[in-house]
């Protein structure tokens, strides 16, 4: 009688079973934590406020608004991945763009005035 039974469905012990949970080791990767879009929505946020404070105030003061978005934004880069890493990059070339621009006008009015 027990020659009738399928040899693949005799061996269904508990340590093949898909259902038990395994150790985890170097094998097996951990199951990745779910990472919120906090950081490169605060780099972004950093950026559009350093062009609405160099439209409103003083170029320094934009310089270090956006200095401030490329810090949050390169930690962003490396954390994030996909369309939240993308978001990352912008605000981190929007700020490098308002600091050339900026530092280059000022570097040009000092040299013209003197």
């Amino acid at each position: 009688m027990n020659e009738d039974k399928n040899p693949a469905v005799e061996n269904t012990n508990a340590e093949n079973s898909p259902l038990t949970e395994q150790p985890l080791t170097a094998e097996t990767p951990a199951p990745a934590p779910k990472k919120s879009g906090w950081l490169p929505l605060l780099s972004l946020v950093l950026a559009v406020a350093a062009w609405v404070t160099l439209a409103y105030s003083t170029g320094y003061y934009a310089m270090c608004v956006a200095g401030a978005s490329i810090i949050t934004a390169i930690f962003a880069v490396r954390r994030k991945t996909g369309a939240w890493r993308n978001v990352a990059i912008t605000a981190l070339i929007a700020s490098a763009v308002l600091i050339v621009v900026v530092a280059a006008f000022l570097i040009v009015l000092k040299i013209g005035l003197e």
